[in-house]
Formats: structure tokens, C-alpha cells, sequence
């Protein structure tokens, strides 16, 4: 698989696929901070979240270059940073707050769709409640981790003001 930067090179590359990712950011972003269309924001950003992610995550190649010595452990530690905050905090954040929506997204989830005119109060309401409850509990604490590490960290690389702009600055590889 292709790594990180040659994807988003490509993507950069074809004039309007990175652009667009970043529209839908933003548009996303936005919806949310006015708390207008969120579940429609949330739905329409989750595969930007979703490859965000595994552009991330794919880091078997740091793995098989550290253990075969052409790369140190300070290198591979800053892969491990990159997917924890790049890419893990974006899904973990995203996961929580689409599971706080939930109830707008459950009835699609049906296994048999019944039009609108004939569903009533019991079929979707209180379903699970226990299960999304717990749910919440075990995305929402290491969402909330890594998204409070992640605005700390995004502050202190403002004007590089407390932490350098590159993590390979920080481990002092650079």
C-alpha cells in the first residue's frame, strides 16, 4: 500500500480531491459549532474520518523497517504518535459524537424498512438504551482523552510557541 504522503500527493495532485476533503471538513466543522444539520455533518464526514485513519494507521512498513534496522525506535515512536493523534483521536471523536446522535441514525439501521406513516412510538424508542449508554461510556472516555491531548498539543504548535511543528522535532531527530 502506498504510504500517507504519496496518497495525499495524489490527492493533491488530481486539483479538486484534497480541496474537497478539506470543503467537507470545514462545512462539517462548521455544522457542528452551530449545532445546525449535526447528524447530516456527522454522516456526510465519517469516510473523511474513516481514511483519515487508516492513512494513519497503515504503518506495518515502520514496523518491518525498525525491526529489520534501516529505521530507529525514535522513528517508529513517531508513527505510533501520528496514528494516535492524526488519526485515532479524529475516528475515536467522531465515533462518540455519532453514537450521541444515535436515535437519528437508528432507524436506519432497520433490518426491514416500514414506511413513516406506519411506525409508532414503540419501535424505536428506548431500544438499547443500556447498550448505547455503556457504548457512550467506553468511546466517550478515550475520545475525550485524546481530543483534550490533541487541543493541547494543536495550541502549543501555534507559532511553534511550545511544541515544534514536527513530532521528529520533538524526539529530536531532526
Amino acid at each position: 500500500m502506498p504510504i500517507k504522503h504519496q496518497v495525499v500527493a495524489e490527492m493533491i495532485n488530481t486539483g479538486w480531491m484534497f480541496q474537497m476533503t478539506k470543503v467537507v471538513e470545514i462545512m462539517a466543522g462548521a455544522a457542528l459549532l452551530a449545532n445546525r444539520f449535526v447528524p447530516l455533518a456527522l454522516a456526510v464526514a465519517a469516510p473523511v474520518a474513516i481514511m483519515t485513519f487508516l492513512l494513519d494507521a497503515f504503518i506495518l512498513d515502520a514496523f518491518v523497517q525498525y525491526f529489520t534496522g534501516a529505521v530507529t525506535w525514535k522513528y517508529l515512536a513517531t508513527e505510533l504518535l501520528d496514528v494516535i493523534f492524526g488519526g485515532a483521536c479524529v475516528l475515536f471523536i467522531h465515533a462518540f459524537l455519532m453514537l450521541a446522535f444515535w436515535n437519528y441514525y437508528s432507524p436506519m439501521m432497520s433490518f426491514r424498512a416500514t414506511p413513516a406513516h406506519q411506525l409508532n412510538a414503540t419501535t424505536a424508542a428506548g431500544k438499547n438504551a443500556g447498550g448505547k449508554r455503556a457504548a457512550l461510556i467506553v468511546l466517550g472516555a478515550p475520545a475525550l482523552v485524546l481530543a483534550g491531548i490533541n487541543a493541547i498539543w494543536i495550541a502549543g504548535m501555534v507559532n511553534e510557541w511550545l511544541i515544534p511543528w514536527s513530532s521528529l522535532k520533538l524526539l529530536r531527530l531532526q
